[in-house]
């Protein structure tokens, strides 16, 4: 054999075990994406809200209450500035405004944390979609069709609590999973392709690995994965009690001078506007989670 026989021959084997390095680099990179999306996130979240739920609670409930009670403010000041009488009816009509303005939101977040209703991740726009992933997840992850592992398994179980509580999210994230580890092992490598085929797979390959390396840095540089090391800290977690409690203090702050502004403006007729705001705002004690981390 020559040398000119030896060196194609060399270099195709190479290739080959660079595209399976590169191979199974990205079937370990797409499982650490679902375990950190999909198990790390929920716990984190669910030792920070041991930590800080409470808190959290009351200053999201206080920021939609100071906010509809700046927006009753700002629409009297604008009355007045027009020159405008504040009759009773007029601020009746300004309350009703604001009331409505806020409707969706207070009813979106009372649907959301009804006692008697489960929180999921569902959106009717999409509940076609849930059986068609469904099936396609069976067909790959049913034991019956599939060699059982325990990866498998977890991910088997996953798919059928998502389908049965009808997340179409962790459906979605099952889907990209299963199927981005399927273009992985995609065109096994056939000892007859060309070595321009070859440098083709690996250079894909490559770039596919470049792009799932950066979203998965991307998710850990966000919360809660940057509060990893803070949420095991005693000294930190006392400390970022303070400034959750600050911030619930000049929340509190705004109300009230808030509260001066909107008596100052409507004067004798303050209490009974009171009353009737107190009625109109409808949000439950239990508005929490999904309101911070950017909708969980």
């Amino acid at each position: 054999m020559s040398n000119a026989e030896i060196l194609p021959h060399e270099h195709r084997q190479k290739l080959i075990r660079d595209i399976e390095s590169l191979r199974q680099q990205l079937r370990c990179c797409l499982e650490e994406w679902f375990h950190i999306t999909q198990v790390k996130k929920k716990e984190l979240l669910e030792l920070y809200d041991s930590y800080f739920r409470e808190q959290e609670i009351i200053i999201q409930k206080k920021s939609l209450e100071l906010s509809i009670l700046q927006r009753r403010v700002e629409l009297f000041m604008i009355k007045i500035h027009r020159g405008e009488k504040l009759t009773n009816e007029v601020i009746h009509s300004i309350n009703y405004l604001v009331d409505k303005e806020y409707a969706l939101l207070n009813e979106r977040m009372n649907d959301i944390f009804s006692p008697n209703t489960k929180q999921v991740h569902n959106d009717n726009t999409h509940e076609s979609e849930i059986p068609k992933l469904y099936r396609v997840l069976a067909k790959k992850l049913h034991p019956d069709y599939n060699t059982e592992t325990d990866y498998t398994k977890k991910l088997w179980e996953s798919t059928q609590n998502a389908y049965k509580n009808k997340d179409i999210r962790i459906l979605q994230s099952l889907y990209e999973v299963i199927i981005g580890k399927e273009e992985v092992n995609h065109n096994v490598m056939d000892t007859e392709l060309s070595l321009e085929a070859l440098e083709q797979q690996k250079l894909k390959l490559e770039n596919k690995l470049v792009y799932e390396t950066k979203k998965l840095k991307k998710i850990l540089s966000q919360e809660p994965f940057t509060l990893e090391k803070q949420l095991n800290d005693e000294i930190w977690i006392s400390f970022h009690r303070l400034v959750l409690q600050k911030e619930i203090d000049n929340i509190d702050g705004e109300l009230q001078l808030n509260h001066e502004r909107y008596k100052s403006i409507v004067g004798e007729k303050y209490s009974s506007v009171q009353e009737q705001n107190k009625e109109t705002i409808l949000f439950e004690q239990k508005f929490s989670d999904t309101t911070y981390f950017g909708q969980r």
